[in-house]
């Protein structure tokens, strides 16, 4: 089986929808209220377009995918 590549580390091969929703995660990391809520909310927001992601116990997402 092949490796999937993390797609959140191959900006250039993402769609601008991708995008702008990974940087309202950024904008909300950065301000400090990230947590489980918000990791999951982010990750059915890209579910709708095509995309998932993982996520670890920091709530810090990772292994972002087309599904």
């Amino acid at each position: 089986m092949k490796e999937q590549k993390d797609l959140f580390n191959d900006w250039e091969a993402l769609p601008a929808e991708v995008l702008e929703i990974i940087e309202r995660m950024n904008a909300d990391n950065d301000s400090g209220e990230w947590n489980y809520t918000r990791a999951e909310y982010y990750k059915t927001e890209l579910e709708t377009i095509g995309y998932t992601y993982d996520y670890d116990l920091t709530a810090e997402p990772y292994n972002l995918r087309k599904i």
